[in-house]
């Protein structure tokens, strides 16, 4: 009796545990797909959060690929180069041939741009801080892997003058970087101020202002005759701007409609894509086609988007045209643009 109670137990146990880890796998799967979505707005920064939970639930080799390269978008040579090089340590048998060639293309890409510091410190357990990203507490075992150019280190522990100091970075170099920590000296008490009595400087003698002249107003001034020319334009109906304006303003709409039906069916190629696409077992093609739909997409959007804003413009130009010709009824005084030294000035 006591056996099969422990062998339930143990079962139970088993079947929990399987039920766990699907969950996790889902939920990993979740996040990659919703990474995918971010990479495509090219918002690398959330793409590479949703990517760091996929990894951390449920790690692949795509997951981790995709986390590297979001990193490298991001400028974050470091990081890019610890998970490339954490993709070839977990799955490197696994790999397919153009994976791997593309990781360590990349690796080897990467090494020959950033640089190595070693971070040495006096005292044990102090925080370690680089650009602004906590390094660790000394003493750190591995040096610092960091991106050519002009890096902050800061050093600080409780109860010691914290240390700054700046460095440069050049692809390549290899560092080294001590710091010597002091204790905080006891602060010291000031001296007593001894009280005087104020002194009151003498007061000067009054003086007096003279009267400030105020200038007088500039008198406008009259172009010379034979300056300013009077280019007569049409009235009574719609004028040439008018024309000119409507057309511009459905040409460009039009070319900007386009280019928003195909920056939809990008997206919609990408969805499609991206939900057919598993992981453990589609190949480097597979994710190269789906990079390049999101590619086509962000440019016909921005395409689109600036053609909208340059029809939008024209067409409001062309009402204002618009309402001009119609309040403009033959027999009245033409519309005038007169040329003048100082510019051109258009008279409704």
């Amino acid at each position: 009796m006591r056996l099969n109670i422990m062998m339930g137990t143990v079962l139970v146990l088993c079947l929990s545990a399987l039920s766990s880890a699907a969950g996790e796998k889902d939920e990993a799967k979740k996040h990659f797909n919703a990474g995918q979505k971010l990479r495509l707005m090219e918002d690398y920064d959330a793409a590479a959060t949703e990517f760091e939970l996929s990894v951390r639930l449920y790690p692949t080799k795509n997951a981790l690929f995709n986390l590297a390269n979001c990193y490298k978008a991001m400028h974050r040579y470091d990081k890019a180069l610890e998970m490339y090089e954490r993709l070839l340590a977990e799955f490197g048998d696994k790999l397919k041939p153009e994976m791997k060639t593309a990781t360590n293309a990349d690796i080897a890409t990467l090494r020959s741009l950033l640089g190595e510091l070693t971070i040495q410190v006096n005292v044990p357990g102090a925080t370690i801080v680089v650009d602004g990203r906590e390094a660790g507490k000394s003493p750190l075992t591995d040096p610092v892997i960091l991106s050519p150019g002009e890096h902050i280190i800061d050093v600080s522990q409780e109860g010691m003058e914290p240390a700054q100091r700046k460095i440069v970075m050049v692809a390549g170099e290899k560092i080294t970087s001590s710091f010597a920590l002091q204790a905080v000296a006891p602060p010291v008490a000031d001296p007593p101020i001894e009280q005087k009595e104020p002194i009151g400087p003498p007061q000067p003698a009054a003086e007096s202002t003279p009267p400030i002249a105020q200038p007088s107003p500039l008198e406008p001034t009259t172009p010379p005759a034979g300056l300013t020319q009077q280019v007569e334009l049409e009235s009574g109906g719609l004028s040439v701007l008018f024309w000119i304006g409507a057309g511009s303003t459905l040409a460009v709409g039009a070319g900007g409609g386009v280019f928003w039906w195909l920056a939809l069916k990008e997206r919609n190629s990408f969805n499609v894509a991206n939900e057919e696409y598993d992981p453990d077992s589609s190949s480097m093609d597979d994710w190269e086609a789906i990079d390049q739909h999101a590619k086509k997409a962000n440019m016909y959007n921005i395409i689109a988007l600036g053609a909208s804003i340059g029809a939008g413009v024209l067409l409001a130009g062309t009402v204002v045209v618009l309402i001009r010709d119609i309040r403009n009824k033959p027999g009245e005084r033409p519309d005038r643009v007169s040329v003048n030294p100082g510019g051109i000035a258009v008279r409704f």
